[in-house]
């Protein structure tokens, strides 16, 4: 069945309840986006000297919203509990000198408006020459 002219899931003569949600949903019924609480949750690892720092090899960070930064990550492990033993890993949302970031694995980044998207992972390393 093809969906209604001016709406991408609407089938004609279709109920509410036969609808996917989409943005559209927001505007359409307030009280469905009021209940709707967009979070994120992004993962943490802390490998060599961070580790050791950290106190925990891992963690989880649970954020609003559909994005962030990694300012705001690092501002959050700043704050957390992860972060109190050892002060070293972050101060104000900065890492220390001697750590770097990686995301998913795939590329070191540093810049603190770089964005963080649900689900990806921040790989907190020692920033040692020569690997």
């Amino acid at each position: 069945m093809s969906a209604e002219p001016g709406h991408p899931h609407r089938k004609p003569g279709g109920r509410q309840s036969d609808l996917a949600p989409d943005k559209h949903d927001a505007a359409i019924c307030p009280r469905r986006a009021a209940a709707y609480d967009a979070r994120m949750a992004i993962f943490v690892e802390f490998y060599g000297v961070a580790r050791r720092w950290a106190g925990v090899p891992n963690l989880r960070l649970e954020l609003s919203g559909q994005q962030t930064t990694l300012r705001d990550v690092l501002q959050r492990l700043s704050d957390s509990a992860a972060a109190s033993d050892g002060d070293e890993v972050c101060r104000g949302g900065a890492l220390h000198p001697t750590l770097s970031a990686n995301l998913d694995g795939n590329r070191f980044i540093s810049d603190p408006a770089t964005p963080i998207h649900d689900g990806q992972c921040l790989l907190i390393l020692s920033a040692d020459a020569g690997g």
